[in-house]
């Protein structure tokens, strides 16, 4: 209770949201389900000053709770926060995966994996997660659109271009019915 006043008075009164960041943490190191102290670390996610530490606080109580939707914000905060490309990737997966696996939202699923697929576009991994998802989600234009994106961004030839250029004249061919642009993805797989 008196951390809990404590981050209060830095809150309110001397307005150092730091100091009440880790007040409202110590409150919760005693009692993970102080209320006072969750709604207020919740309220410092708004807080760009403050929002990686308040969110570094949170991630175990959600984990513990099965938080997800809460949780997939905080990754999401994490990874704004995060400059180590490998732990931005991490991040990126972590939050893939939980909008498939825990919160069941596969439109979301394959936003994240999208984001993945524009960091490491040469791995297959992603791009069959991608596939299942679009047709999960029988949205090929959306996983036709991604590749085209890379495409049109990247003039060159990276070994992945074949294969991303194959996988989009596959899907404007079979599957979006698009023959103009499945022509052009051929010529450039041949390229």
């Amino acid at each position: 209770g008196l951390r809990v006043r404590l981050g209060e008075i830095h809150d309110r009164e001397l307005r150092d949201p730091h100091a009440a960041v880790d007040s409202y943490a110590a409150a919760l190191s005693g009692d993970p389900n102080n209320k006072v102290a969750l709604a207020a670390l919740e309220k410092f996610l708004d807080d760009a000053a403050v929002r990686a530490a308040a969110a570094e606080v949170l991630e175990p109580i959600y984990v513990a709770r099965h938080d997800w939707p809460r949780l997939a914000r905080i990754w999401e905060i994490e990874l704004e926060a995060a400059a180590e490309p490998a732990g931005r990737l991490r991040l990126t997966w972590q939050v893939a995966r939980l909008y498939e696996e825990q919160l069941e939202d596969f439109e979301g699923a394959m936003r994240w994996y999208a984001k993945l697929f524009r960091e490491v576009p040469a791995d297959p991994g992603i791009r069959d997660q991608l596939h299942r998802l679009a047709s999960v989600l029988d949205n090929w234009g959306q996983l036709a659109e991604v590749y085209q994106d890379h495409l049109d961004d990247n003039p060159g030839d990276a070994p992945e271009i074949r294969d991303i250029a194959l996988a989009a004249a596959a899907i404007y061919d079979r599957r979006t019915g698009d023959v103009e642009r499945g022509q052009k993805a051929y010529r450039r797989a041949l390229q």
